[in-house]
């Protein structure tokens, strides 16, 4: 029988792939999610070309073809980094305000996959580290637990020293009901 459904496709042509409708063109999947709860495939997309044309995530049911994108982000804003759990119907992320020299850290949100709220749940503003320090980012997500509570993150850590400051990154965890963070262990290699 799997046959049969395989060989009743069309044939498809030489050359690239094809895409799934809903995705846009210009860009080229760089990591695959599935979510248990919500039977949810997510995917962030990144520029397949050397412009830089904002991260970009996007879901669809398992049963369907077609993605939807999450959100509506404004065109220097990337949604990145994603997370899931499997017990929970939510995919959280981090955002980045892109600019031509950089990007700044703008946020963690929350994406309930059955409702499709979408919710800023860390901000700048928000996140705590009891220890003295400068600026906080987070650079990427790294995992979240199973009750959708604690997220795992590779964050950066300005400390002030006479004359400036230093810049560390660890892995950390971010308690979300409280934006509280922990630092578990100091990165010296900061890209992974």
């Amino acid at each position: 029988m799997a046959r049969e459904q395989i060989g009743s496709n069309p044939p498809e042509q030489p050359g690239h792939s094809p895409k799934s409708p809903g995705l846009l063109a210009g860009y080229t999947s760089h990591r695959l999610l599935y979510n248990w709860p919500a039977e949810t495939l997510i995917l962030e997309l990144r520029a397949s070309s050397r412009f830089l044309l904002p991260t970009r995530l996007f879901v669809r049911h398992k049963d369907t073809e077609a993605y939807e994108q999450i959100g509506s982000p404004a065109e220097d804003v990337s949604y990145e980094s994603p997370v899931t759990c499997g017990s929970h119907p939510v995919v959280v992320f981090n955002s980045l305000k892109r600019s031509k020299v950089g990007a700044d850290w703008d946020g963690i949100y929350f994406y309930h996959l059955d409702s499709k709220e979408l919710k800023l749940c860390v901000s700048p503003q928000t996140l705590r580290l009891s220890e003295a320090h400068g600026r906080l980012w987070i650079a990427e997500l790294i995992s979240l637990s199973e009750d959708a509570q604690t997220l795992c993150v590779n964050i950066g850590v300005e400390k002030t020293v006479s004359g400036g400051g230093i810049m560390h990154y660890y892995l950390a965890k971010v308690e979300l009901r409280d934006q509280q963070v922990g630092l578990l262990s100091r990165l010296l290699d900061t890209r992974f």
